[in-house]
């Protein structure tokens, strides 16, 4: 009975998300194993980083980010075609192809950086937050705070689409749980044992990515039901 019911499930996801949830699994489990047989290849080790700037899973999130970057412009494009007052629902694809750059160039990275002057002796060092510094409650929170207002605000304007819209939410939220969450809980783990924080970090911001891919691919069908059909 489980069996089918989860079957059921499977079913239900489309082929080109099912792809996504595989790497981002497969990207998590190739860091573990690299980790686990003492990271043997500094040139392995650096292309399956989880943590790292130069490594696949860094351009693949950038990527993930720009894709849904493209769907949600797309959905904009058709919801709004052939209107002239402009709505801020653009703001939605934009949003997305910020947080892609910022995979890539590491933007709120900086940023956190600068927010380190905020500390009592304007760094990090020998603070709770060595790691992080406080970026999290500086620019994560309020970055989450808005985002619910502004999908809040968007309701109206995709009343068709309320359910992607919710699996948008969803998306973000686990997306910001590895980023926000677990990078927070990195301060108060034991150097032998970050690896393992890193694969929850990432790998949950992967899982929300693919997530909020999910809800625009969605969306799309509104206007595009062949979409659907495309094959991998």
């Amino acid at each position: 009975m489980i069996l089918f019911d989860i079957n059921s499930i499977l079913k239900r996801v489309p082929r080109i998300i099912m792809a996504f949830f595989l790497i981002d699994v497969g990207l998590c489990i190739a860091y573990i194993i690299d980790n686990l047989i003492g990271q043997p290849y500094s040139a392995t080790t650096r292309l399956l980083n989880l943590d790292g700037e130069s490594s696949i899973s860094t351009w693949y999130s950038s990527m993930q980010l720009f894709c849904v970057f493209i769907l949600s412009a797309l959905y904009c494009y058709h919801k709004f075609k052939g209107k002239d007052k402009l709505s801020i629902l653009i703001f939605l694809p934009i949003i997305f192809l910020l947080m892609s750059i910022d995979e890539s160039v590491q933007i709120h990275e900086g940023l956190g950086n600068i927010s380190d002057i905020l500390f009592p002796s304007g760094s990090r060092e020998g603070t709770n937050f060595y790691r992080t510094g406080i970026w999290m409650f500086v620019f994560g929170l309020p970055f989450l705070a808005l985002f619910v207002g502004f999908v809040n605000s968007l309701k109206r304007l995709v009343y068709s689409s309320l359910p992607s819209l919710k699996k948008l939410m969803i998306g973000m939220v686990i997306m910001l749980t590895g980023a926000l969450g677990f990078e927070f809980v990195s301060n108060f783990i034991n150097d032998n044992y970050i690896y393992i924080e890193v694969v929850f970090e990432e790998g949950l911001e992967m899982i929300g990515v693919t997530v909020m891919f999910w809800a625009v691919y969605e969306m799309v069908l509104d206007f595009i039901p062949d979409f659907d059909t495309i094959k991998i």
